[in-house]
C-alpha cells in the first residue's frame, strides 16, 4: 500500500533532505560553516548565544546512512500520527522531542561537563524521530507490523531494551542512546501530560455545563418544600392588614 503523505510530513521530509545538500555541499565543496553555524553546542549556545540552534540541530545530519533511517522512519510513522492528530498538534508535539533532546544534551555537556574540554556537536533528528516511535507505539500499539511479525508496542520495548543496552555497553555510542532514550521519555511525558489536561479541561466544561441546571433545580425544590398551598399568593401582612413583623 502506497504512503500517502501528509502536508507536516512533507515538509520535515523535505527540509530536512535539503538541508543535508546544502551543508554538504557548503561546508565540503565550498569551505562554509554551515555544520558548525547550525549544529548545537555548548559553545555557540551559552558563549554566542546561538539560541536557533534549539531547533535547527534537527535537520541536520552527519552521515547519509543516519539520514536516510531518519527519513524512512518518519516517513512510515509521520503520516499515521497527523492524521490522528492534525498538522499542528504533530509538529509540536515533534519539536518539543527535539528541543527536550537538546535541553538535556545543554544540561550535560554545558554544564556538568563544561570543564572537561570536550564539546562534541548534536546533529540530526533521531530523539524526535525516537519521540514518534513512542507516540506510535501508544496509540496504534496494538496493530500488528509486517517484520518483524509482532505488535508494535512489544517492538517499542524491545527497542528501548536495546538503546539501554547500547548506551552501557558501546563505547562511543552512549550519548546517541541517551538522546534516542530521552527523545523517547519527553514523548511519552508530554503526552501524558497532555491527556491529564485534555481530561480535566472535559470535566470542567462538563460541570460548567451541568452547574446551572443543577442549581435551578436545588433552588425550585427548596421553593416547593418550604411553601405550602396557598402560601405564594398570600400577602406578607397579618391578618389584620398590618405589616408582619419578626421579634
Amino acid at each position: 500500500m502506497p504512503i500517502q503523505f501528509t502536508r507536516g510530513v512533507k515538509f520535515l521530509l523535505m527540509s530536512t533532505f535539503m538541508s543535508f545538500i546544502v551543508q554538504q555541499t557548503a561546508d565540503q565543496f565550498f569551505g562554509t560553516h554551515f555544520f558548525s553555524i547550525f549544529a548545537l553546542t555548548p559553545t555557540g549556545f551559552f558563549d554566542h548565544y546561538s539560541w536557533w540552534q534549539l531547533l535547527t540541530y534537527s535537520f541536520l545530519n552527519t552521515d547519509v546512512i543516519p539520514l536516510f533511517f531518519n527519513l524512512f522512519i518518519l516517513a512510515q510513522l509521520g503520516p499515521d500520527l497527523e492524521r490522528a492528530w492534525g498538522t499542528k498538534r504533530f509538529l509540536v508535539y515533534y519539536f518539543f522531542c527535539a528541543a527536550s533532546v537538546a535541553f538535556f544534551y545543554l544540561i550535560f555537556f554545558g554544564i556538568f561537563a563544561r570543564g572537561s574540554g570536550y564539546y562534541g556537536a548534536l546533529a540530526g533528528p533521531s530523539g524526535a524521530i525516537y519521540g514518534l516511535f513512542a507516540a506510535y507505539g501508544l496509540i496504534f500499539g496494538e496493530s500488528m507490523m509486517a517484520f518483524p511479525p509482532m505488535k508494535f508496542k512489544h517492538f517499542i520495548l524491545i527497542l528501548v531494551v536495546f538503546q539501554l543496552m547500547l548506551s552501557v555497553y558501546t563505547p562511543g555510542g552512549s550519548w546517541a542512546a541517551f538522546a534516542h532514550l530521552t527523545g523517547m521519555a519527553s514523548g511519552f511525558v508530554y503526552l501524558w501530560a497532555q491527556t491529564r489536561w485534555l481530561l480535566r479541561q472535559k470535566k470542567r466544561a462538563l460541570y460548567t455545563k451541568l452547574a446551572p441546571k443543577s442549581k435551578k433545580r436545588q433552588a425550585k425544590h427548596l421553593r416547593l418544600v418550604s411553601s405550602r398551598p396557598g402560601d405564594l399568593d398570600r400577602d406578607d401582612s397579618d391578618s389584620d392588614g398590618h405589616p408582619k413583623t419578626w421579634h
